[in-house]
């Protein structure tokens, strides 16, 4: 029996060559996709939404609280910076809104670590000290798309491994894993189609 609690999941985007020359077409492609996971979390959600001196990628409100969260969305392949987390924090201060989500494709920084920290700790003194933040990474990600999109795990009773990554592309989710082999190290990436190993990725379904 595999627990799956104890292997680290990951989300990773794979968009074709050609968006790298329009970071809006970037940009938009995760908006979308985390507005889908917002609506369906019973969230009403808008998308590019301006304000005065100021854009918000999405304002979500909660249909239970009519709560309003703004919500920040970063595509990026390095670590980010603290003032990222500040410039939302501001933005979401300054409107008196109760939740600052922000859902990046990359880790934080170390001093961007340590504002999420503060944040966090400070949340805890004073429960009530709006906005809540709420930070969203590839791991987080990866549980978000697993119990919101109802994605199911691989079967990995075959094979020893680490990491899995869902693989997001404009047509596919996709489950890849790197094996550990003897001596623990990383080999070959498998794949498994319905639970069985064809060859150097796996596949598991098709997006909606």
């Amino acid at each position: 029996m595999v627990n799956h609690e104890l292997i680290q999941k990951q989300v990773k985007i794979i968009l074709p060559e050609d968006w790298d020359k329009d970071t809006n077409k970037k940009g938009d492609f995760l908006e979308t996709l985390v507005a889908d996971l917002l609506s369906k979390m019973k969230f009403t959600v808008e998308k590019r939404v301006s304000l005065t001196g100021m854009e918000i990628d999405i304002i979500a409100k909660n249909s239970g609280t009519n709560k309003q969260a703004f919500v920040e969305c970063k595509f990026l392949k390095n670590p980010f910076p603290a003032d990222v987390i500040w410039k939302l924090i501001g933005k979401t201060w300054h409107h008196d809104v109760s939740y600052a989500y922000l859902f990046s494709t990359a880790l934080p920084g170390q001093d961007a670590k340590g504002a999420i920290k503060e944040i966090k700790d400070k949340q805890e003194e004073k429960p009530d000290r709006k906005p809540t933040l709420v930070f969203v990474g590839p791991e987080e990600l990866a549980d978000w798309f697993i119990d919101v999109k109802r994605i199911a795990l691989p079967d990995l009773s075959q094979i020893l491994v680490k990491v899995i990554t869902l693989l997001i592309t404009p047509t596919q989710y996709l489950w890849v894993a790197e094996e550990i082999k003897e001596g623990d190290t990383e080999g070959s990436i498998p794949i498994l189609q319905e639970g069985k190993r064809t060859g150097s990725l796996f596949a598991i379904f098709t997006r909606e």
